[in-house]
């Protein structure tokens, strides 16, 4: 049995916990915010997405999501965090995908695959995230994979089925 990692349970990350449980994986949703981890632990929706609420109250749901602070070891993780906009600068802030992969460096092993759901700019991945992941010791491409998905292509996917 394969066990995913959804760092971030909002908008995006929510959706894609929910429906791969549904899907009979065991997943951990990872939010720094006590307050949703609880609610995902009681079946309580945090989000406004009566589908969702629908598909959290699902057994197989139930049974397969639970909600943590921190990530663990896992098959693979789903990095799925904001990027707001910086207006000034007119970039998009990256430190909460940053600090999101960071946090799983100390999980990841030899085989795991790492998905950056996140909105991120062109290059991001061979600038930023393949220097943070490689902290581990580990090698992209050859020891871990890592992917990212485009804007939105997860989400519509997830929620499509």
């Amino acid at each position: 049995m394969k066990k995913i990692v959804v760092i971030g349970t909002g908008y995006v990350g929510l959706p894609a916990a929910i429906m791969l449980a549904r899907s009979g994986y065991t997943v951990v949703g990872v939010d720094i915010d006590e307050k949703i981890v609880e609610a995902i632990n009681n079946g309580v929706l945090h989000i406004d997405e009566k589908e969702l609420q629908e598909l959290l109250n699902l057994q197989e749901v139930r049974k397969n999501l639970i909600g943590m602070d921190t990530p663990c070891q896992a098959d693979v993780f789903i990095v799925a965090v904001p990027t707001p906009l910086d207006d000034r600068k007119k970039i998009c802030d990256l430190s909460h995908v940053i600090s999101a992969v960071e946090s799983l460096l100390p999980y990841l092993e030899k085989g795991n695959l790492v998905i950056i759901e996140s909105t991120i700019p062109p290059l991001t991945c061979r600038e930023i995230i393949i220097p943070l992941l490689e902290k581990s010791g580990l090698k992209v491409g050859t020891d871990i994979l890592l992917c990212h998905c485009r804007r939105g292509y997860c989400r519509e996917t997830f929620l499509r089925r």
